[in-house]
């Protein structure tokens, strides 16, 4: 499935409306006899509140000479990844880093920033889209604009590394290795990328988002927390700056709990059998890869890792996600849910407006295993009416609920998410009735990545307005019915503390990665939507391993990829399920381009299991 589509559908959520509204928000008289809103027991800040707050901080005015770096990376950071040349193209607008060409365009104006409509939207805060430009880079463009909107510093042209090239420098660095250790080795690879032409800029952001997926389908803590880059071969001419970054990442699977003592096969098994690009090499180096891992592919392309391991089925295999709720909740708590509920051991709050759910929602928080672990579990409705209202009825949610996302911490410090119907058994996507993505660009929540980009700076506090409805009005209610409610529902003045140390769990190990939670753009998210993007002729030769001419010549000899690859004409593109499916069934396993592929092998990675091993039935690989 497609789950970037270049062209978004807005998602407009109809107000919910009755004939004879069943229950509603009392109006209280306050002292002076006006009318008030029900005390929801929340401070002056009340998180639930729509409020519209500026950033009061100073900003500073750059002068010229610095506007334009400044500028080039405020634009690359916040805008680039949907219209810049490595990004998505949205609304047909992908020259947000080329001047030149937004001035041709109308879009810019030299010396003019108030009549450029780029800076236009910026200003008004419809770019980026529900997420505001910070006041500071906002001067910083300002400034750029006024001082001539001068040209950026293109990036270097790439010096192409081939496949073969990148082999090498691996067995290099696995002979570095202490011998017990190598075959738990693993690596990432970003060399198509820096073959494709992404900037520097992009390709920091990327990793970012690969060592946060990494983290994301694994529950331990692995040393060291953040990726390696190995040394590359200074004669490959790389550019300082993405030899800083680096292209090419080790992993030991060991670290990641993905060995074969945790699952078995290994689960960079179940990676590579849903891997598109299997291919085996032949030559020394390769023989030296292959051997000291003892795996048949120890390297995978990073971006096509973050897309697939962060969404269903991958990300259920690489954190054992089992199909049901309570099998999940039991993985992540010392005593059932429902042991915490009737023991009144749980946070929860109620709220009419969650901004991702139709109706109203109940979230409650469950202590977890581990120092401050937790799992927060919501409670969502299709509908606000009836019995599936939560002020009628604050203590039905249990069985009125349709469906429910549950987010637990994982021992490294990011978190686990699970999706479920009314029944607790495991779905893939919410119901787009129920529940909707916070993002405008996207509109079904999907397991995973949706949950990564979403709660990209922890959890999102919401404070409870039931409790304050039943003590305003107690006749309304039952004796067990109040009682119930004051075990339950939390007061602000305790909630804010306990979402805020949550977050803080969470965002310590966002910065120990090297990410900034407070980034317009969620770095594993970017990744993952570059990746669906439709793939130019540079795109799809460096995925390949090949430069552009040596797929250019193959089209004008194999009738199938000159079919499934024409819109690459004239710099054209082609989709990424085609591009992935002719690679697969056409090149890999007829023509042989890439250097010693040999396509025949087991399952679908098709390449072969070392000599002793077997090949199981669902396309794994196993020792004797």
């Amino acid at each position: 499935m497609h789950r970037f589509p270049s062209t978004w559908t807005l998602l407009v959520v109809p107000a919910i409306a009755c004939t004879t509204p069943q229950f509603s928000l009392p109006r209280i008289e306050d002292e002076q006899g006006g009318l008030a809103a029900a005390d929801t027991g929340a401070t002056e800040e009340d998180p639930n509140a729509d409020t519209d707050d500026a950033d009061d901080s100073p900003t500073t005015e750059p002068g010229c000479q610095e506007a334009t770096p400044r500028a080039h990376e405020a634009l690359t950071q916040a805008c680039a990844s949907c219209h810049g040349p490595d990004g998505s193209d949205q609304g047909g607008f992908g020259s947000v880093l080329d001047p030149q060409t937004m001035m041709t365009d109308g879009l810019l104006v030299a010396d003019d920033a108030s009549a450029s409509r780029l800076f236009q939207r910026i200003e008004s805060g419809d770019m980026p889209p529900g997420n505001p430009l910070d006041p500071q880079l906002q001067a910083d463009i300002r400034a750029w604009i006024e001082c001539g909107a001068e040209p950026f510093e293109q990036p270097l042209e790439a010096t192409f590394i081939s496949r073969q090239a990148e082999i090498e420098v691996i067995a290099e660095d696995l002979r570095s290795i202490e011998d017990l250790d190598q075959p738990e080795m693993r690596y990432f690879s970003m060399v198509h990328l820096y073959n494709a032409g992404v900037s520097a800029e992009s390709l920091e952001l990327y990793v970012q988002g690969l060592n946060k997926a990494i983290l994301n389908t694994s529950r331990t803590i692995p040393d060291p927390y953040e990726l390696e880059a190995i040394p590359l071969d200074p004669a490959w001419g790389v550019p300082p700056r993405y030899a800083e970054i680096g292209l090419i990442f080790r992993v030991s699977i060991d670290e990641y709990g993905w060995q074969a003592a945790h699952s078995n096969p290994d689960k960079w098994e179940e990676i590579l059998k849903l891997y598109p690009y299997g291919m085996q090499y032949e030559g020394d180096a390769a023989d030296t890869v292959v051997d000291r891992t003892r795996s048949r592919i120890p390297v995978i392309q990073g971006d096509w890792f973050v897309a697939n391991a962060t969404v269903p089925p991958l990300y259920y295999d690489l954190l054992d996600i089992p199909d049901t709720r309570d099998a999940f909740l039991e993985d992540f708590m010392p005593q059932g849910f429902m042991e915490d509920l009737e023991d009144g051991l749980v946070d929860c709050a109620g709220f009419q407006e969650s901004g991702v759910s139709t109706s109203n929602r109940v979230v409650c928080r469950h202590d977890a295993a581990g120092a401050g672990g937790y799992c927060w579990l919501s409670y969502d409705f299709a509908s606000s009416a009836g019995e599936q209202n939560i002020f009628a009825n604050p203590t039905g949610f249990l069985d009125q609920a349709d469906g429910g996302e549950i987010i637990c911490s994982l021992r490294n410090g990011q978190q686990a998410y699970f999706i479920h119907d009314r029944h607790g058994n495991r779905i893939d996507e919410a119901p787009i009735d129920i529940v909707f993505d916070c993002n405008e660009d996207a509109a079904v929540v999907e397991t995973g990545l949706s949950c990564i980009r979403c709660h990209s700076q922890g959890l999102i506090a919401k404070a409870d307005e039931v409790a304050a409805v039943v003590d305003a009005y107690p006749t309304l209610y039952s004796h067990e019915e109040r009682e119930l409610v004051d075990d339950w529902f939390t007061p602000w003045s305790r909630l804010e503390g306990i979402y805020e140390s949550d977050r803080e769990r969470f965002l310590e190990s966002v910065e120990a990665l090297g990410v900034d939670a407070q980034a317009p753009v969620e770095p594993t998210w970017a990744l993952a939507s570059n990746h669906e993007d439709p793939l130019t002729v540079e795109r799809a030769a460096a995925e390949l391993g090949e430069e552009p001419a040596a797929l250019e010549a193959l089209m004008e000899v194999n009738l199938d990829v000159a079919v499934n690859f024409s819109g690459l004409a004239d710099g054209g593109t082609v989709p990424r399920e085609i591009f992935e499916t002719v690679v697969k069934e056409v090149i890999l396993c007829e023509t042989g381009l890439a250097v010693g592929c040999e396509p025949a092998g087991c399952g679908v990675s098709g390449v072969e299991c070392l000599d002793d091993q077997v090949c199981n039935t669902d396309g794994t690989c196993e020792d004797h």
